[in-house]
């Protein structure tokens, strides 16, 4: 780059366009004070060209002497109006003050007539296109900034500002190709961090990690991407990884509520409860009213097993909140797990209101055209639609009410996802299984079955237990002459509870190297989760019961070749004991409500037997006692 001109290089016989270029680089460099002098030198030896004055009027702009600027341009406005092309210069100079002023409505038609006329003036489309932005017109913002391009086709700041509008647009593609190529020509923190952004929106979450990890090697502290890769991390549910992010934005805002709540978050996966604590405690300093603070310091809390804590929380928030209805779903899930059913369940009927499962529930229900069962209207001779909302245990758990609908005279038809079907056409009590809406007959009432036990005033000792009411579909031969258990070691994992309720396939080595030689293991793991198994089934050390298993129905069958089922928190163990099969549940301290144990038992499953760990996350000990009741019952 060739180094401005300054006052001493410019000599009296110098010619004027190397003054009008030296003006104009030392305005692109940010140096707006050399080039007004060197157009005010330039105004006092000779009279200076409407460009000159036109730049002045800009440096004046630059440095933030406006009223000057603006006093230029009313002592000179005879030389701008001369032509059309001389009126532009000064048009785009008053279109320039307008903005700075925050009159963008005003600035609009006069940098859209000066871009008329300047046509190769990157300036003119930079500021028209900036005016759009501010307006909330990305679509003409983004023309301008393209036309700003074509007058300097390699100018990586012009680049980024299309792909910006692109991506605003929802046009991801277009947005990462400008990034790209923004990124290639200037290669900073912030167009690394925007196309990593881009590439994760555009699906592309591998490629977009590798470029947010770019931005933070340019700029290790750069707050943006440490908050992009710290929600990424939290969403895979990766809680040390995305701590380290969260921690360096906590450096830089510390009085945020949000990032607290993030640490929080972190140190529930990482199966710390006692730090989440601490975390939504400081969140609660800066913000004694945070709702999502409150909620959530009431789940860390009911995590150590403080339920007289956790209680006192949501008495906080219902205080401040006494309508909101994710306070009072919080409510009724602490009651429920404090076995105060009557309460419980009504509370948790407000989950219908929530941002997440109201959302679900109105999405699997909108095609039905039909009133929700409200539990007292008569149902004698009625048409119900009964269904889930929630997950596949969930709905396994709850089809038993069916035969209350039934007994109160409706006839039942079940609506189901389309891998549960072939299960519960084993449902005694109902008509039909539906799974596609267009497909669904006319009908009088939808109810979702959780919302059954409140209708029916559920207690633990009403709990409809008529155990099995759900069977395999087919018979399949069993596996081994021997006594067979099958294993099942994980659930979901988008479940939010996944760290602390399922267990790595390690953790049951111990129960089949000490049980090996008296009985025959079979794995009922589905998903990712099942191939951490591989090498064991491999060796012949456990049965894979899974290898042509396409739905529950499927594994029903399984299950129902199978002497015993050893499980984790998942549909598989609220199949087993639906079933009736003699059941061993591994729970973490910290479990859900709807198994209800109360010393080793539940009322929901008769054969079921609960371990519950005594610390969050230790599952040996668990194991141990499963191995010491098994060598005692052969």
């Amino acid at each position: 780059m060739t180094k401005a001109a300054t006052l001493t290089q410019i000599k009296p016989g110098a010619q004027l366009q190397d003054v009008l270029s030296s003006a104009q680089q030392s305005i692109n460099t940010g140096d707006f004070i050399q080039a007004a002098r060197l157009l005010q030198d330039l105004r006092k030896q000779t009279t200076p060209p409407v460009e000159a004055l036109y730049l002045e009027a800009m440096a004046l702009i630059g440095k933030g002497s406006i009223d000057t600027a603006e006093a230029l341009l009313n002592q000179k406005a005879a030389f701008f109006n001369i032509s059309e092309d001389h009126k532009a210069y000064g048009t785009h100079a008053w279109g320039r003050i307008r903005m700075i002023r925050g009159e963008h409505r005003a600035a609009l038609p006069l940098l859209l007539t000066a871009s008329k006329f300047l046509i190769d003036n990157q300036a003119a489309h930079l500021d028209l296109a900036r005016c759009f932005l501010i307006l909330n017109d990305h679509v003409s913002a983004e023309k301008a900034f393209l036309r700003a391009l074509y007058c300097t086709p390699g100018d990586a700041g012009t680049l980024h500002n299309i792909a910006a509008c692109a991506f605003n647009a929802g046009r991801l593609d277009d947005a990462i190709a400008y990034y790209t190529a923004a990124d290639s020509l200037q290669q900073t923190a912030e167009s690394a961090y925007h196309l990593g952004n881009a590439l994760v929106m555009a699906g592309k979450p591998d490629a977009g990690i590798k470029q947010l990890d770019v931005a933070l090697r340019r700029k290790p502290a750069m707050l943006e991407a440490n908050l992009a890769l710290g929600n990424h991390y939290l969403r895979c549910r990766d809680g040390a990884r995305a701590m380290a992010y969260f921690k360096a934005v906590d450096k830089q805002l510390p009085d945020q509520p949000a990032v607290k709540n993030a640490l929080a978050q972190c140190s529930l996966l990482m199966l710390e409860p006692k730090k989440a604590v601490q975390y939504f405690q400081q969140a609660l300093k800066i913000s004694p009213t945070d709702i999502t603070s409150l909620i959530d310091l009431n789940v860390a809390y009911q995590q150590t097993g403080d339920l007289n804590a956790a209680d006192k929380t949501i008495q906080e928030a219902i205080k401040h909140y006494p309508n909101n209805a994710d306070v009072r779903y919080a409510q009724g899930c602490l009651q429920l797990m404090q076995s105060n059913w009557q309460d419980g369940w009504r509370n948790y009927e407000h989950r219908w209101q929530t941002s997440t499962l109201g959302q679900r529930y109105r999405n699997t229900v909108s095609p039905l055209f039909s009133p929700m069962w409200n539990g007292k209207d008569n149902l004698k001779g009625k048409v119900v639609m009964a269904l889930g909302e929630q997950g596949a245990g969930d709905l396994i758990q709850f089809a038993r009410y069916c035969k209350h609908l039934v007994d109160l005279g409706a006839v039942v038809d079940l609506l189901s996802p389309p891998n549960m079907a072939d299960l519960f056409k084993t449902l005694p009590w109902i008509r039909d299984v539906h799974t596609h809406y267009d497909h669904i007959p006319a009908h009088d009432y939808h109810v979702s079955l959780i919302s059954c036990p409140l209708f029916f005033g559920t207690n633990v000792a009403t709990i409809p237990a008529e155990i099995p009411y759900l069977s395999a579909p087919q018979q399949r031969q069993r596996f081994s002459e021997r006594p067979t258990i099958g294993l099942c070691w994980g659930g979901d994992p988008s479940n939010p509870y996944d760290a602390s309720r399922s267990m790595s396939f390690h953790h049951l080595l111990p129960l089949i190297k000490a049980l090996g030689d008296k009985y025959c293991f079979v794995s009922l793991q589905a998903g990712e989760r099942a191939k951490t198994a591989r090498r064991a089934i491999e060796k012949g050390i456990i049965i894979d019961g899974m290898a042509h298993v396409d739905s529950f129905g499927d594994t029903a069958s399984v299950i129902g070749c199978v002497d015993r089922v050893i499980s984790v928190c998942t549909a598989t163990a609220h199949l087993a004991g639906a079933m009736g099969k003699p059941t061993s549940l591994l729970l973490a301290s910290y479990h859900d409500w709807r198994w209800q144990v109360q010393d080793g038992k539940t009322a929901w499953y008769p054969a079921m037997q609960a371990y519950i760990q005594e610390t969050l996350g230790s599952w040996e000990a668990v194991i141990a006692h499963v191995i010491k009741d098994l060598e005692e019952s052969v």
